[in-house]
This record gives C-alpha cells, sequence and structure tokens, in this order.
C-alpha cells in the first residue's frame, strides 16, 4: 500500500521468481513530471515542520470524513505511528518518492496483480491507479467507493476480499 506499493512493483519487476501474485493498493510507479519539485517540498516540510503541524494535510488524504468520525480510534493509531516517525526518515521516504519512475519495468511483471485504489484517493488518484493496470500484463483495476488513500484500512475486509479476489481470478 502506498509507498510499499511502489517498493513491491519495482521489486516484482527486478526478483520476478520471488512474486507470485500481488496486491497493491494506493500507488503509483510515477508522480509525474513536477514529482521531484513536489516531493523536495514535502522533504523540507519533513524537516522544518512540527509532526503534529502536517498532520493537517495528511488526516484528509488518508481518510474520508465519515471514517473519522466512525472509526477515530484508528484514525488516532495511524496519526500515533506518524507523529513516531523520524522526520529525518520520512524526508528521506520523500526524496525516494520523487526520484520514483518504474514505469519502464511495469511491463515486465508477471506476476497477476490486483491494483486497487479509493476512488477519493488524492494522494495516488484513480489515474495513476488505471496507468499501472494497463501497463502491468496481468494486472486488474478495482476501484473502492467511499474511501481515500488508505482504502485497505478505511473499508471493512478489504484486504482480505483482495487476497480471496487474487486467488480465485487471477
Amino acid at each position: 500500500m502506498s509507498m510499499g506499493g511502489s517498493v513491491a512493483l519495482v521489486l516484482a519487476a527486478s526478483q520476478p521468481h520471488r512474486i507470485g501474485s500481488m496486491v497493491v493498493a494506493d500507488t503509483t510507479a510515477w508522480y509525474g513530471a513536477s514529482r521531484v519539485d513536489d516531493w523536495n517540498k514535502r522533504a523540507e516540510d519533513a524537516l522544518r515542520s512540527p509532526r503534529t503541524a502536517l498532520l493537517d494535510f495528511q488526516i484528509p488524504r488518508w481518510f474520508t470524513e465519515s471514517f473519522r468520525e466512525r472509526c477515530p480510534e484508528i484514525v488516532d493509531d495511524i496519526c500515533a505511528e506518524f507523529l513516531a516517525t523520524d522526520p529525518r526518515l520520512h524526508a528521506f521516504a520523500c526524496k525516494a518518492l520523487g526520484g520514483l519512475d518504474a514505469r519502464p519495468l511495469l511491463s515486465t511483471i508477471m506476476a497477476p496483480t490486483l491494483v486497487m485504489v479509493g476512488a477519493e484517493d488524492y494522494a495516488t488518484p484513480p489515474s495513476m491507479a488505471r496507468a499501472l493496470a494497463a501497463a502491468i500484463p496481468a494486472a486488474e483495476l478495482q476501484i473502492v467507493d467511499r474511501v481515500r488513500h488508505l482504502s485497505l484500512v478505511e473499508s471493512d475486509g478489504l484486504a482480505e476480499n483482495a487476497a480471496i479476489h487474487l486467488q480465485h481470478h487471477l
């Protein structure tokens, strides 16, 4: 999911014998032409801003308002993990995402792949998921209604259903 999904795409292309099938959710192989500048700014923000101030940007991207109201304890747990993250590590991750362009690798991924995305995902919108599904030979796309960037967290049972779907349909 998310950053881990980007890593999974590169792994599946570079170590195909290790990947039998995969689900990637709310992720991308490329953040667009302005990615380096965009992610460098986010890296600077990670280093200069108090972690709590960054949550105002992150929480609405991660979760819909209805989920935040229904499941505040889950949102609090995710926020606590974010707050505990070393700002330097966050900045390094931002720079890595800015440098990411795995598009040339996608056609080499042979593992059956389910590409999932929240219909309301602002961070890696459905257009990015469509591009992944179109470029990976054995991919299928699933757009999940009424969820945002952390779709596997926000949508109850989605991760389990994805695994079952992958076993039976790809």
